[in-house]
């Protein structure tokens, strides 16, 4: 970390210095210029880790020639184990003198913790090239250092020099040094680990090997002569279960000379016994210099013998071994430390675990999972370990209900095993065997061949498989299609075995279940309005709504809409009525839609209408008009909606997906009585693993009323804006029309024109009056109000009109009549409709 740091000293410039003119400066070679410097340090030593050491440094400049000293760099680095005070932000400080009350100048500071190091540069203008500082100019810079808390004992007494080095291109370089002396109280302390392997539990069978690792070491901080490490601390060692076969010694970085003793018979001798097995200890002196943290290590190689078989059955015995080591410095010897390792015997069979599960265990027919199985093994470290996939003499693959379809990605093998074998039964193919060396990979079962099972067997040189290690195998499989619900259980074992022929043996069961593919559909039918009046052109409209039911478990191919149920059969409604346009129709996204039609002339199969296949969702009400040379012959309407293979779509309608539409359709016949028209529709969903199509069906009726008789239907309805008046008061009162067709109400559009600001005025058929002026009758109370009606009697006559054209007028022949009709139906429905041959315009 660095900081650049200005400082001016003083309230007024010296004109002095902006006066002289520099061609240049004259290289160190050719000195003009000098430099005296001072170190000292502020505290009387000696130090001690974590003390305050406060140096001083005091440079000047003395020039003969030149006009001071160009270019002018202060460089200090803090040797070890000295160090800048991290406590202080500011560790170095700079002051600047001049004589005189001058300028003294400004300078740079560059201080790095990291290195404990630091530059000064000071000058009048550090902009310059060079940059001047004056001759008899001075600095003082204090240093605020001290001594590394970690100082190790190897500092005690040791004097540490700092050098300060100022340097300038017109002045010869001068070092300022201070010392100080250190005092460092000193340990010595050995160091010790001891520690053994295998660390896990080995079987009781004779030749199992053990080693004993201990780790002497230099816990002081100083150096030290000597390190001597002995095991056991108390000799003979009393390995019981087992028999030392060898050591082995490093010796210490540091070390001038080793020194080997066995324990025989008693005593301490520098000649190894033969056979290794009599020695009943080792100690080893290692002479040399050891920095603080130097180790050694010293391993006894041990191997269970023959007393291990009388261990009782399902026994474990723990054998301690334990070892200490001393230092010395000088004539002084620490006092020893220890440290000690177990290792367990068991009389008692290796063991395994293993554990089954299924990524989905509830599936239906034609559903895929992964299946895992994971076998670990136990305390013992084993040779092999034999996965069985599933257990023998249980149900095979194609018994439970699966296909297996091999191995995921994620096979692991244990550690340590070197060669996987692996051996597939099929139903129609003869046994296979295959194996391996490239770790966490199986070989592949036999192509065309349907596989029943596996056994898969791990093995490694000698017992190598440790303790812990597990083998994971990941099963992909499918369910195989079923038409009715199945229950099973898949079952697997696994059995681990060591170098001696001993064996251990675990198995687990996974249930899980299949339930056939449901594949269903629901569709709904509304005709709006449910009453219309018997007139040709008189329209209404058909709600249709399609699914797959949310219960599917399963997705469906296409969706097919169909109305009616039977085209040709149901013929009842569409012989009496015509589409004209598909509105309102939302198309989901990953979907087509394709509109048909059926067409009476022939009685054939559905027909695509033209310009109505396969649209591409997603599209929000959609809408189609039908061509009008197609309206006469439409027998009934078609949608189906089909899934599209786009990337990120399902590929097929899944459980859930509801479609609705809409369908304006008119009557093309004249009605003279009363008729009620059952509409039918039916839904159809496809997949053939779920059974193939399933439907469902539904209808709606529509009552279609004659207008027969009388003075006709009333479509002409009147309302008064104020119903009552004062008698003789002069005021005006306005009626408004309105056309009704008991769907809404219209009001005529030269209606509108005449009442449209408000003013009151007379329209033919308005029926507006105005109510004058009277004289005054004792029989007219002046607030008695006076009630207004009208009858409009034109329906009787467009009615007989409408007739004179003939009883089979059809839409085609336009003919607007100038007057809507209105009547009120027996049961008190209103019913409307708009002028026969004219349809209405929004």
């Amino acid at each position: 970390m660095g900081r650049r740091r200005g400082f001016i000293a003083g309230l007024t410039a010296v004109v002095l210095a902006a006066a002289t003119v520099f061609v240049g400066a004259a290289p160190a070679a050719f000195a003009v210029a000098a430099f005296s410097i001072q170190k000292s340090v502020v505290e009387p030593g000696p130090f001690s880790p974590g003390d305050t050491v406060t140096y001083q440094i005091v440079v000047n400049c003395s020039s003969t020639n030149d006009a001071g000293c160009f270019n002018t760099v202060l460089t200090d680095t803090l040797p070890e184990p000295l160090e800048l005070n991290p406590s202080n932000p500011d560790p170095v400080t700079v002051v600047l003198t001049a004589p005189g009350g001058a300028d003294p100048g400004v300078f740079d500071l560059q201080v790095d913790p990291a290195t404990n190091s630091f530059t000064v540069e000071p000058g009048n203008d550090l902009t310059a090239d060079p940059v001047l500082w004056p001759a008899g100019n001075s600095m003082t810079i204090t240093v605020n250092a001290i001594v590394s808390p970690d100082a190790p004992g190897t500092w005690d007494g040791q004097t540490v020099t700092n050098t300060a080095t100022v340097a300038a291109d017109n002045a010869t370089t001068a070092n300022g040094t201070a010392d100080v002396t250190l005092s460092v109280d000193t340990t010595l302390l050995p160091g010790i680990d001891k520690s053994v392997t295998p660390t896990t539990t080995i079987p009781a069978v004779p030749g199992q090997p053990v080693d004993w690792t201990v780790t002497p070491g230099n816990g002081s901080n100083q150096n030290v002569d000597t390190i001597v490490v002995q095991d056991p601390i108390e000799p003979p060692a009393d390995y019981g279960y087992l028999d030392v076969t060898g050591y082995d010694v490093t010796a210490p970085p540091g070390t001038t000379g080793t020194t080997t003793e066995y324990y025989v018979d008693g005593d301490w001798t520098t000649v190894a016994p033969d056979p290794i097995s009599e020695s009943g200890g080792i100690r080893v002196t290692f002479a040399g210099t050891f920095a603080p943290g130097a180790t050694g290590n010293v391993v006894v190689h041990t191997v269970t013998n023959d007393t291990v078989t009388t261990i009782p059955d399902q026994t474990d015995v723990t054998v301690t071994n334990d070892a200490s080591s001393t230092v010395t410095k000088g004539t002084d010897t620490s006092d020893p430390v220890t440290d000690d390792a177990s290792i367990t015997i068991a009389q008692r069979d290796p063991d395994v675990s293993v554990e089954k599960t299924f990524g989905d265990d509830t599936l239906v027919s034609g559903q895929s999972t992964t299946a895992n199985i994971t076998a670990t093994v136990g305390q013992q470290n084993v040779q092999t370990l034999t996965i069985t996939e599933p257990s023998a003499g249980t149900s095979t693959f194609t018994e439970q209900g699966l296909t297996f379809d091999g191995f995921a990605d994620g096979v692991a093998w244990p550690i340590a095993a070197t060669a996987a074998e692996i051996t597939y039964t099929y139903s129609d193919c003869a046994d296979s065997t295959a194996s391996t060396t490239t770790i966490d990979t199986l070989p592949d079962p036999t192509a065309g061949c349907t596989v029943e099972g596996f056994t898969v067997v791990f093995s490694a040189d000698g017992d190598d498989i440790v303790s812990g290690a597990y083998a994971t195998l990941p099963l992909d499989v499918t369910a195989i299609s079923t038409d009715t619900a199945v229950s099973s259980t898949n079952a697997v074992d696994t059995q681990v075995e060591n170098s001696n022929g001993q064996t251990g043996q675990d198995d687990a069961e996974a249930p899980f279940t299949i339930d056939p593919l449901l594949l269903d559909t629901t569709v709904t039918k509304a005709i709006s309005p449910d009453t219309i009046w018997g007139v040709p052109g008189t329209s209404a409209n058909v709600t249709l709504t399609g699914n797959v039911t949310p219960e599917s478990n399963t997705g469906s191919d296409r969706l097919v809409i169909s109305d009616p149920q039977f085209p040709g059969v149901q013929t009842e409604f569409w012989d009496s009525f015509t589409a004209t346009e598909i509105n309102n129709t939302d198309i989901p996204e990953c979907t087509t839609l394709t509109v048909r039609y059926w067409p009476k002339s022939t009685n054939g199969d559905w027909t695509d209408l033209p310009g109505a296949t396969g649209i591409a969702g997603p599209q929000e009400l959609w809408s189609y008009q039908i061509p009008a040379d197609l309206q006469d012959d439409i027998g009934g309407i078609q949608l189906e909606y089909d899934p599209t293979d786009a990337a990120g779509c399902p590929g097929q309608l899944q459980p859930g997906f509801t479609v609705a539409t809409n369908i304006a359709v008119e009557l093309t016949d004249e009605q003279d009585e009363p008729v009620t028209f059952t509409n039918f529709a039916e839904s159809l969903v496809d997949n053939p693993d779920a059974g193939g199509e399933h439907t469902d069906d539904t209808s709606d009726t529509i009552d279609v009323n004659p207008i027969d008789g009388g003075e006709g239907a009333d479509f002409l309805d009147k309302t008064w804006l104020q119903d009552t008046v004062p008698a003789m008061s002069g005021e005006t009162r306005t009626a408004r029309p309105a056309v009704v067709d008991g769907r809404a109400q219209h009001q005529p559009d030269d209606a509108h024109r005449h009442l449209r600001d408000g003013r009151p005025g007379r329209h033919r058929g308005l029926g507006v009056r105005r109510v004058g002026p009277r004289a005054h009758r004792p029989d007219h109370d002046r607030d008695r109000s006076a009630h207004l009606r009208r009858r409009d009697h034109r329906g009787v006559a467009l009615l007989r009109r409408r007739r004179r054209l003939g009883r089979h007028h059809r839409p085609g022949v336009r003919e607007r009549l100038r007057r809507p009709v209105r009547r009120i139906h027996p049961d008190g429905r209103a019913g409307i409709r708009h002028p026969v041959g004219a349809r209405r315009a929004h």
